[in-house]
Order: structure tokens, then sequence, then C-alpha cells
């Protein structure tokens, strides 16, 4: 960022300020309090609105316009346009979206962050990120578990830290599971070797019992249905006996239930003749009353002339009663005859039914003497010595079971331990590989791991840039170590001197300007240097500006004067009573310049 122009009016010490940017190193040259330090705080309110000297909210802003004055106002022209502020209203135009600004306009400021906030600015400003996106691949590149990796990544809010701990105490917890599963304490070493005292245990010999086991439970079931065969077979000779007695007791009644039959049939018969004798219905009224009569006419009469009309005429009338209504009987009384029917009709059914009852009484008995003919051909008896002797082989055959049973049980609980040993192993074996991937997980996410590889990409840039400072000026050199911790020829910051302090400040500012883009850097307190350092600053700072690594430094000097010569690249302007005016360039740096 080049700085073309500052002005700058009733800001603090700087009452009229109008310098023109004329080279990259401007020297802002004055004696002690005539505003020096106020045209830089002038430019820093222009470009970020940061006010100076304690004041730190907007409605203190009246405290920074000069003595006796109402108003002021800062102005900074750049290659990217006009910056300025008014005073005290604090309304203007700045450049906010540059994070590295504040440290390039005052670079002290860098040494004074917390580390975290140092690591902050620098992944800020190389593009460097700690987010779970970027560390994962980090991560999986490292050969970590993927899930493990899941579990721990969304921890990076609150800081690689957290992240780690929780690797870490995953660890401790994998370790308990694996001290539950082993009973011993987990190390390194051990846990990678480890292996559960494992029985003997003979496969082959389980599977020869347990097939022999399998031919005597076939023997035994072969066995129990022979002596179940047997049983049967005993059980229904038993029954037999009963059931003789009954055949035999239905054989003796046939000639007897013949005989019955034989007179049920013969009364049946005679009784269906009296039945076919007896008219059909009671006949009453004067219909039949006529048809009696021309029957008695017929029957008592003499014989019919069928020639006649007048008698065949009379006959076919009595034929057509008789067809529908039956004979005429004249032997008895023709309601007593009706009377008898309902008792014949009843005594045929009974007689029928009789008649079918000794039939099928008979056939029952023929049967049970055909059965009785059958069960008398039977084989030989089942004897009792046959049933007791396939029990005994049955009892032989089970203890013979029971005795492989045990040693199959036996066997098995060999295989049970066997197999308990072998899950043990493999269980261990799992959690050792569990615990080694959450302490390789909470390295990576230590200081020296991942964080340590982030912070030396963000390191990187910015310590060369200092190193190569260190050889142009001929100082120790400033460093940032991964505990963003600044040393100067390996002393901290903070036990530094003054002027060494400076030195790293300013090398510190010019790196973050080059690994920004900014490339503008203002310094202050110049004459804190000795005449040698002196020297070696706007030597250095010469160079910056010939080789074009910087497009404007402003440095605040107190010295004796701004006129003489200056290195190539810089020029002096002379402030006095709040008043500037820019210098010229020359070719030679004069001692009584650089003298206080």
């Amino acid at each position: 960022m080049h700085i073309k122009q500052i002005t700058a009016n009733n800001v603090i010490g700087a009452k009229e300020i109008d310098i023109s940017i004329t080279s990259p190193v401007c020297m802002l040259v004055g004696g002690n309090g005539q505003g020096k330090t106020s045209i830089l705080d002038a430019v820093r309110l222009a470009l970020i609105a940061e006010p100076a000297r304690g004041v730190n909210y907007k409605k203190d802003y009246a405290q920074l316009i000069t003595e006796g004055a109402s108003t002021g106002q800062a102005q900074v022209h750049t290659d990217a346009g006009e910056n300025w502020l008014m005073l005290p209203t604090g309304k203007g135009k700045q450049l906010h979206d540059h994070p590295a600004l504040p440290y390039v306009l005052d670079p002290a400021r860098l040494a004074a962050l917390k580390p975290a906030d140092r690591k902050g600015l620098l992944f800020a400003l190389l593009g460097v990120s700690s987010t779970a996106a970027d560390v994962k691949p980090l991560m999986l590149a490292r050969g970590l578990d993927a899930k493990k990796c899941e579990r721990v990544l969304p921890m990076l809010r609150a800081g690689f830290e957290g992240a780690a701990s929780v690797a870490a105490e995953s660890a401790t917890q994998t370790k308990g599971a694996w001290k539950q599963v082993t009973n011993e304490q987990w190390g390194s070493d051990k846990g990678g070797n480890w292996q559960a005292a494992r029985p003997d245990f003979d496969a082959t010999e389980l599977q020869r019992l347990t097939t022999q086991a399998a031919a005597l439970d076939q023997q035994v079931a072969a066995a129990n249905q022979t002596l179940g065969a047997l049983r049967v077979r005993r059980q229904q000779e038993q029954d037999l006996v009963g059931r003789r007695e009954q055949l035999q007791a239905q054989v003796d009644m046939i000639e007897r239930i013949q005989k019955k039959l034989d007179v049920d049939e013969k009364e049946l018969a005679k009784v269906q003749a009296d039945l076919a004798q007896c008219p059909g219905e009671k006949r009453e009224g004067l219909m039949h009353e006529l048809g009696w009569s021309v029957a008695f006419l017929v029957f008592y009469g003499e014989a019919l002339d069928l020639n006649n009309e007048l008698e065949c005429r009379v006959r076919a009338a009595l034929d057509a009663y008789e067809a529908t209504h039956g004979k005429v009987s004249f032997a008895n009384d023709q309601s007593v005859a009706a009377d008898r029917l309902p008792a014949l009709k009843e005594a045929v059914s009974l007689l029928e039914k009789a008649v079918a009852n000794d039939k099928r009484d008979l056939a029952a008995a023929r049967d049970a003497e055909t059965q009785l003919k059958a069960i008398s051909h039977q084989g030989e008896p089942v004897k009792e010595s046959e049933v007791q002797e396939v029990d005994a082989s049955i009892k032989a055959l089970q203890a013979q079971r029971a005795a492989l049973t045990a040693q199959i049980d036996a066997h098995n609980a060999a295989k049970r331990a066997a197999d308990g040993a072998d899950a043990a192993t493999a269980k261990a074996a799992e959690l050792h590989a569990d615990i080694m991937q959450w302490i390789a997980i909470a390295e990576a996410l230590g200081p020296n791991g991942i964080p340590g590889e982030l912070v030396g990409k963000a390191l990187g840039p910015v310590n060369e840039r200092l190193k190569q400072s260190a050889e142009d000026t001929g100082w120790s050199c400033a460093q940032i170590g991964t505990d963003m911790a600044i040393t100067y020829g390996g002393r901290a910051y903070a036990l530094l001197s003054e002027s060494e302090k400076w030195r790293v400040d300013a090398m510190l500012g010019e790196a973050i300007a080059q690994v920004s883009g900014l490339r503008v850097l203002m310094l202050d307190r110049f004459d804190v240097l000795e005449l040698n350092g002196r020297a070696q600053a706007l030597t250095w700072l010469s160079t910056l500006a010939i080789n074009a690594e910087i497009d404007t430094v402003l440095v605040g000097a107190t010295l004796k004067s701004a006129t003489g010569s200056w290195p190539e690249g810089v020029s002096a302007a002379w402030v006095a009573g709040g008043m500037c005016k820019a210098g010229a360039p020359a070719n030679a740096v004069q001692a009584d310049l650089i003298a206080a």
C-alpha cells in the first residue's frame, strides 16, 4: 500500500501537517514533543479509526483535538483512495478489511498479544485453517482411524487442547476396558503381545466322541423300539384273554339267536297277513253306504248278466269304488275290522325291528365266531425274559452314553475355555489397537503434531523473513517459536532491552507487512538506537526500498536536523511545533543527522 499524502489538522500535537511522500521510506524528523508521534497517530486514525494515548471510546475523541481547537482532521491518501476521520465526531472513511493493519501501523502490538491471539493472527494472514474440515485430511493422512477422528473433530471448536484431551481420555477409558479383559495393567509393549492362557483342546477327539455318542443314540432308539413292540404284543396278548371270553360268549348265543329269528319271522308273516285282510279305514257316509250296498247286491244276488247294460254299470261302479277304497268285506263288521288297523300296524313294526335285531345279533355272533377262530391261530406269546433282556441291553447302552456324555462335556468345557481365551486375546488386541489409535490421535492433536505443522506453516514465511532481516541488518535473529513465544538471539522478548525490543518490533512489523501483502510499515522512536544501530536500520530500510520490497515506511526519529544526505529510497520531513514539510533525498548519510 503506497501512502502518497498525509494531512492532519489539530490532531493531538499535529497542528498543521501536509506531507507528500516522495520515497518508499519517509523519516519524520524533529525534536522531542514536536508532533512526530502525533503524525503517526493521525495516520492510524485515518486508516483504521484507532485512537491513541489511552483514548478508547468514541465519546472521548474530543481529547485527541489539539488544545485550543474545537475540531480536528486526519487524512491519508493512498493508492487505494482517500481515508479520513473527523474529530470529535469520529465520522470518516477507513480501512477495516485487513487484520494485519494494526500490527504494521504499530508493530509493538504483535509482541503484546497473547500467544493464542498471535497464532490466530498468523493463521488468518497466511490462510492457515484449523477447522475440522481442514484438520481431518491431515489426520487421515497420518493413517488415523476415520471414525475415531470424527468423534474428536467437533471438539476443535474449543481448540486443539480440548480435542487432544478427549482423545487422551478415550485412550484412558480403553485402557480400563483392556484391563477388564486381561486383568492386567496395559503397557505399549505388553498390549501388543498379550495372549490369554489357552487350555489344551483336542477337536478331533471331541468329534470322535460326538460321532460315537450319535451311534449309541441310534442303538438306544432301536432297542427302545424293540422293547416297545414287545410290550405292545404282550399287552395285546393280555387283552386277547378277555377278548376270547367275550367272543365265546357271543358264539354260544348263535343257536338261541337263530331260534328267536325263526319265531319272529313266522309271527311277522302272520301279522302281515292279518294286516292285508284288514280294511284300510273305517268307512262312514252315504258314499260308503252305497258302495257297501252295491257290493251286497253283487255278492248275495244272482250273477250279474254282463250283457245287461244296467248290471254292467253296477259292476263297473263297484270296481271303481273298490279301486279307490279297497275291497268290501262282509266277513265281519266293517267298523270293527277298521279298529284293528293301528294295532296291526304297530305289531308289524315291532316284529320287523325284532327280526332286524335278530339278524344283526346273528351276524355279530357269526363274526365273533370267525374272530375266535383267528385268535386261536396266534403265534407264541411274548416271554418276560425277552422283555427283560432288551431292557437290560438298553440300560447298558445308556450307561455307555452317560460315560460318553461326561467325556464330551469335559471336552466342550475345554473348547469353551479355549474359545474364551481366543476371544479374550482377540478383544485385547482390538482394544490395544484402539488405545494406540487414541494415543496417536492425541499426539497428532498435541503441540508437536498437527498444530505444530499448522504453526510451522504459519511461522515459516514469517521466520524466513525475520532471518533475512537479521542478515540485512547484522542484528541478532528474531524468531517466533511453535509456542508463539518471541525470542531475539535466543532470549525471550520480555528480557530484552528497549533498543533490542525496537529491533524485534521493526523486523516483526516488516515481516507482517510482507506476508500480509500490505507492504506498509510505521516505526516510532528510531532514536532509541545507538548511532551504529541507526545506520544499520537506515541501510536495511534503504535496501527494502531499492529492492522494491516495501511500498511505504514511516519512521518517527528525534534528530537534530532533516537536511543533508539520506540513503537511496529514503527522504525526511522536518516536524517542528506541530508543523511539517517534506525534505529532499540525498546520496549519503551524514553523522549529524543520525546523532541525537
